[in-house]
């Protein structure tokens, strides 16, 4: 019980800092706005690191909240669409095609190298050269699944050519993959990932970008019944899911599906009317990327500095180490990036 309570409240100061800031207006705010949708980033990324706490670590709070995490990552992914559906609609479709790797893949894999050498060096000083070098070039299973969306987002907008029908290629090619891949996990062909559920917030991301206006002038009349429809939906879904998650495809999958989608239309009704504006929410949100990266190898780090901390003070500690860690590998990442910027950039700007 006392270790439960250990956890709760770190999470619950979390949680109000978090949501410090908020506003309510009286007309439709602009959902999924820049600021709005990386403090949720933030919010998303502790969630995640809960849900892979080492299981001597665990306990009945970090359990249920752990529960949730998946809807974290169907969120990173839904912005992602999101993002790129977006940015689709603002620029010509052949300068689109030229220049989508150049902007996205190189911050994505430099990321990922950096975060690698980190913990490498890290690794090898506690925990004696467990990892081998060849960790160093390995790119975590989910970042394939993103750059898997990628990929089809991309090539949908080759093969359409000016038609608006890249939208329904690109949903169709990443549900059918996503179908190929689940029939593999379910014989054994493929072990490196569990879950296909939550590529799914990257189809959600792109639906979002198209109906957004439509979603807005829905929710917004009625807002606080339809709002209210929505918890009671989402809470019904989370206590039956907790119960019933086990359970091969009706509850690990099916069920999945309708609470991660639930309360991701909760938590986007919600920001029609209320904005959120936590200074630390937007910090947390903009590394949350490199929280993904770092948080599940400082865990053994912490085990072998300090090998004796209780339950609820090694889930404080889990989620305050992997947030500067992560802030560390996003200043290198920026600086490399910035430097690089200068060598393109910087002459011709002196001109």
């Amino acid at each position: 019980m006392i270790e439960s309570v250990l956890t709760l409240v770190p999470l619950l100061v979390l949680g109000v800092i978090l949501l410090s800031g908020i506003t309510v207006s009286d007309g439709p705010n602009e959902i999924f706005g820049f600021n709005d949708c990386k403090i949720m980033r933030g919010f998303w990324c502790i969630v995640i690191i809960m849900v892979h706490l080492p299981a001597e670590h665990g306990n009945p709070i970090q359990d249920a909240i752990g529960s949730f995490a998946y809807i974290g990552v169907s969120f990173f992914f839904m912005t992602s669409g999101y993002g790129l559906t977006v940015s689709r609609e603002k620029v010509p479709q052949i300068e689109f095609i030229r220049t989508f790797w150049n902007k996205r893949i190189f911050k994505i894999i430099l990321t990922c190298l950096v975060s690698n050498v980190i913990i490498y060096l890290i690794w090898n000083h506690y925990l004696k050269g467990v990892l081998i070098p060849s960790f160093l070039v390995s790119v975590n299973p989910w970042v394939l699944w993103l750059l898997a969306c990628y990929f089809f987002f991309w090539i949908s907008n080759v093969i359409s050519g000016n038609s608006r029908i890249w939208k329904s290629i690109c949903i169709v090619a990443v549900l059918m993959f996503s179908f190929v891949i689940k029939y593999l996990i379910l014989h054994g062909n493929i072990t490196d990932t569990e879950w296909t559920v939550e590529v799914y917030g990257f189809i959600w991301g792109i639906l979002l970008a198209s109906l957004k206006s439509k979603f807005t002038t829905f929710f917004y009349d009625k807002w606080r019944i339809k709002l209210s429809i929505l918890l009671i939906t989402s809470i019904t879904l989370g206590l039956t899911y907790i119960n019933y998650k086990t359970m091969v495809f009706y509850g690990d999958y099916l069920l999945k599906i309708a609470l991660g989608l639930a309360i991701t239309v909760l938590l986007l009704a919600a920001n029609i009317r209320v904005s959120l504006g936590s200074r630390l929410g937007k910090f947390v949100g903009a590394i949350s990327f490199e929280v993904y990266l770092m948080h599940m190898y400082m865990f053994s780090v912490i085990e072998a500095v300090a090998p004796s901390l209780s339950s609820g003070v090694y889930v404080a500690v889990s989620i305050f180490v992997s947030v500067c860690m992560a802030y560390i590998d996003h200043l290198i990442v920026s600086f490399i990036l910035n430097g690089i910027d200068k060598m393109r950039f910087g002459g011709k700007n002196e001109t």
